[in-house]
């Protein structure tokens, strides 16, 4: 590494330039949390239940006493339970509340500290009984966040985007119940840092004469700093005091001194600089890169798409369409710049007319299918090429992709970013074989490009579950699933002890491989033959790279399945070249 490596707006990697603006909510938040700890409570199971929680493919998250939801349920009101990496949280949803309809309600949020076990809900419940009946009078949504001690990794703000996919929430009316502050004999005036209220650092010079009562209850408007203008890119990539929830073989300093990091310095700029994707400065630079950005509602839901401006030249020419499963909503401004920022290779890419990006994504993998009608509206909108339509995603995003992709084989032409065989949490063994061996029936040409330095840490011993990531396991079943020839787990095995680099780093018995050295980086690269003797499989990783979608990901994604279409009658797949 050359620490006198530097670049233009290289500043903007360090944390202290991001603060607030992620997410300025957050000090209220985690002062909350302080002043309202866990409090352990007593409660009493139905017999046969223990407090070991164990989440299965049944979907059990928790015990809610089913007289609780029968009691709601009279009320004209929907309570479910959902999850989140480390948090788990509750809905209280009027049953009139239809999404997509229009129709949006003001949401109150409580956060909840709670031990993660079987009666969570139960306990849950029984101390926000008395919310929840105001919360109703008024005709509004309840969200209830619940996290084993104080938030500390802000999943609060994940909820909010979750629900808002979820739910006809009202992004102009959220409301922070705050009713722990003066219950605890505090006021608002004591926050640390001050209660925001912005994401420019601003303060409110009186928040406590900004509060409102709903009932006995006090509540916070938090709409303007509940959503944040962050950098999805600055945050997995070097963090917040740099810790970026990879694993500790990830160098940070290492990736902000390279080309890679250079590349990302540009879209890091533009997060950093706009608030709203509509400012007309940002609209501008669109255009001088030769892009055309536009916003489309579609059942009042948006989607972003990016095209050359010379696919207004001739429409009679056909452009290629990749579909990117990235989150765009509504209630903020800032995520179309997150999202374009987050894949901003595959914006220059367009740049050069090679495609048309289409920015689209929910929570739920049930409204994510309707990324297909998305789709069909912008195929009357712009010149798509049918046959070459392409889908990836990253992250939850990615397995997104793969399962839209297979439920569509005639519509999608290749995945970038994805593996087939993938089952997802919970799937059990039989579930899985069925999966193998349905998409083992479609033609689908993948390439997945992952870090060496994902969450899960790299395993050097050469075992079958936890080995590397993906597993050998998710490898395996990608080669089943992609009608490859099956591997056994000494293969895989004897893949990690390869004196061949590529085929070590990888864990992967192939067919050919390569290093390639990109932008500071060494890239790892394999292919695997199917059974028919095609090349339609790929599999990569990037030293020293986290959890991210890497600019030469992006690359090597598009190197791989442009060179795809699928026969629009037969729906077989043409290798162009």
């Amino acid at each position: 590494m050359n620490r006198y490596f530097s670049y233009d707006n290289m500043e903007l990697w360090d944390p202290k330039y991001w603060g607030e603006r992620s997410l300025p909510m957050n000090n209220l938040a985690q002062w909350i949390g302080q002043i309202d700890p866990l409090v352990e409570t007593e409660y009493t199971l139905p017999d046969g239940m223990d407090e070991d929680l164990h989440e299965d493919v049944s979907g059990f998250l928790g015990y809610l006493p089913p007289e609780e939801a029968a009691y709601w349920e009279e009320k004209g009101y929907t309570i479910e339970l959902h999850h989140i990496w480390v948090a788990k949280w509750i809905s209280l949803v009027p049953k009139c509340a239809v999404r997509n309809s229009g129709v949006v309600f003001p949401t109150v949020l409580s956060l909840h500290q709670e031990h993660i076990q079987t009666s969570w809900p139960a306990k849950t419940m029984r101390k926000y009984r008395k919310l929840a009946e105001e919360v109703v009078k008024k005709q509004m949504i309840l969200l209830i966040t619940v996290t084993d001690g104080r938030d500390v990794t802000s999943q609060y703000a994940n909820i909010i985007m979750e629900a808002v996919s979820l739910y006809p929430i009202d992004y102009r009316n959220i409301f922070l119940d705050v009713s722990a502050v003066y219950t605890s004999g505090h006021t608002l005036a004591q926050v640390d840092g001050g209660v925001k209220a912005d994401n420019r650092g601003n303060t409110l010079k009186d928040p406590d004469s900004t509060v409102l009562h709903l009932g006995s209850f006090q509540i916070l408007d938090v709409s303007a700093i509940c959503k944040g203008c962050g950098s999805p890119n600055q945050g997995q990539l070097v963090g917040v005091e740099g810790q970026t929830g990879g694993n500790a073989a990830y160098d940070a300093d290492r990736f902000v001194h390279t080309l890679a990091a250079k590349r990302l310095a540009e879209p890091l700029t533009l997060e950093y600089r706009y608030s709203s994707d509509k400012d007309p400065e940002l609209l501008h630079y669109w255009e001088k890169m030769g892009l055309h950005y536009e916003t489309h509602d579609f059942n009042h839901e948006r989607y972003v798409t990016m095209t050359p401006m010379s696919v207004y030249d001739d429409p009679q020419n056909k452009i290629p369409i990749l579909l990117i499963f990235q989150e765009v909503y509504y209630y903020n401004d800032h995520l179309p710049i997150e999202a374009a920022a987050y894949w901003f290779e595959y914006c220059k890419i367009v740049a050069q007319g090679e495609c048309m990006l289409l920015f689209y994504a929910c929570e739920n993998y049930e409204h994510n299918k309707n990324m297909y009608n998305v789709f069909l509206d912008a195929c009357k909108q712009y010149p798509v090429d049918q046959s070459r339509v392409y889908v990836t995603g990253y992250s939850h995003n990615g397995g997104t992709a793969v399962r839209f992709a297979y439920d569509y084989p005639n519509v999608i032409t290749a995945i970038a970013g994805g593996l087939p065989g993938m089952g997802g949490p919970g799937t059990t063994p039989e579930m899985q074989k069925k999966i193998n061996e349905q998409q083992s029936k479609i033609d689908m040409p993948c390439i997945q490009v992952i870090g060496c330095c994902e969450h899960t840490a790299p395993v050097r011993e050469p075992t079958f579950e936890n080995c590397g990531f993906p597993s050998s396991r998710m490898k395996m079943n990608a080669l089943i699933a992609g009608n490859c020839p099956e591997k056994t787990e000494d293969d895989f095995r004897a893949a990690f002890r390869s004196s061949d680099k590529a085929t070590r780093m990888l864990g992967l018995p192939n067919d050919k491989n390569e290093v390639l050295y990109l932008e500071g980086l060494e890239h790892y690269i394999a292919d695997v033959k199917n059974k028919n003797g095609k090349y339609h499989l790929r599999f990569a990783s990037i030293e020293n790279a986290p959890h991210n979608p890497f600019p030469t990901k992006q690359i090597l994604e598009w190197s791989f399945v442009r060179r795809f279409a699928r026969d629009p009658d037969t729906h077989e797949i043409i290798e162009l070249y």
